[in-house]
């Protein structure tokens, strides 16, 4: 009688070695066994040997897989990292990947939302930080994140000097003071006789 002889996997790797594996008949006609891929990312390719107790060969089945060892490149494009006075700001998020992205989403305030095109989000105010997220068909994970800061709140302005008063001199301290609770000054300036005046520090004006 004819029977089965040996089946071979022979796994040819990414640089081209080549490595012989018998397999084991559990039942049947069923055969198996198990190797560990090398750290080496790339194309395999696996080609199955079996003869019989004649000596005739098959060498005709043959699979192949991807070793895929790269993390996505993910990119927030927007928001990004400055100062916005809108709470409503549109997400942005890129990602590429050479065999395939299979899911982008991204976190905030808490919670985990997939991201498939460009979208309008409500921020609520002060510093806030958004992480984007990246799998690839092989499962490899890439994160980034953008800290940005959201102020809709005007800053406050006080004239210190010179005061709702009468003066006998003609020249007088102009002392303003600023804040915000979210943002930076970025300007400070008052309007005299018409014309705006960049403030920087307290300085003295001759009021005719």
């Amino acid at each position: 009688n004819i029977a089965v002889g040996n089946i071979i996997a022979q796994i040819t790797y990414p640089d081209s070695a080549t490595n012989n594996i018998n397999l084991t008949n559990v039942a049947g006609n069923r055969y198996n066994s198990s190797f560990t891929t090398p750290v080496m990312a790339g194309l395999y390719f696996i080609t199955f040997i079996g003869n019989d107790t004649s000596g005739n060969v098959n060498n005709t089945e043959r699979i192949f897989f991807t070793v895929d060892l790269t993390a996505p490149t993910v990119t927030i494009i927007n928001p990004t990292n400055a100062t916005f006075n809108n709470q409503t700001l549109l997400v942005n998020i890129s990602a590429s990947d050479a065999n395939g992205i299979s899911s982008i989403f991204y976190e905030w305030n808490g919670t985990n939302i997939t991201y498939t095109s460009p979208i309008i989000v409500n921020f609520t105010e002060g510093s806030r930080t958004l992480r984007a997220y990246a799998n690839d068909t092989a499962g490899n994970l890439a994160s980034v994140s953008v800290t940005f800061i959201v102020d809709v709140t005007a800053p406050a302005v006080t004239i210190v000097s010179p005061q709702n008063a009468t003066y006998n001199n003609g020249t007088i301290l102009v002392n303003l003071t600023t804040s915000s609770v979210n943002g930076t000054i970025d300007t400070v300036r008052y309007n005299w006789n018409g014309t705006n005046v960049i403030y920087n520090a307290t300085h003295f004006v001759t009021f005719p």
